[in-house]
């Protein structure tokens, strides 16, 4: 038996970055593999001001590389600037992402269904820098207190 699992234990679960850290980096692999092996088709606006700069195959190589980095950083502790950085950069994709759509939808009247979903990764990424920082600060602290 898996015993009581209490509000508490859920709330303590979401309020961990690390666990939102993992989530991120599980979806920028996910989307990361895709964009390189199956790269969106269609044709629209938005999907255009995504490759307008940088085409769908190196979109996909910044996220593996970003969840790499998400890992390394939490993993090695000494490196954990290196995944600070990769949630920066994850921003900056699905922020991309995210204006291209909102921009298409706004002026071409194409979908938003996926403006939510980059919108709120873009979100989670900030909270998990901001959330990695103060582990980096904490691991400085304690470093110099020894």
């Amino acid at each position: 038996m898996l015993g009581k699992v209490t509000i508490v234990h859920v709330r303590a679960l979401l309020a961990d970055g690390k666990f939102w850290s993992g989530v991120l980096a599980a979806a920028s692999f996910s989307r990361g593999t895709a964009f390189i092996e199956r790269p969106p088709t269609s044709a629209t606006v938005a999907s255009g001001a995504i490759e307008a700069f940088i085409n769908y195959r190196a979109w996909g190589i910044i996220l593996l590389l970003t969840a790499v980095g998400i890992v390394i950083g939490y993993v090695w502790k000494r490196l954990a600037v290196v995944g600070l950085l990769s949630h920066l950069v994850s921003l900056f994709a699905y922020g991309t992402f995210a204006l291209s759509i909102a921009a298409a939808s706004i002026w071409y009247g194409y979908s938003w269904s996926n403006l939510g979903l980059y919108f709120t990764q873009s979100v989670l990424h900030v909270a998990c820098a901001i959330y990695l920082g103060d582990e980096i600060a904490r691991h400085r602290q304690e470093v110099r207190v020894e």
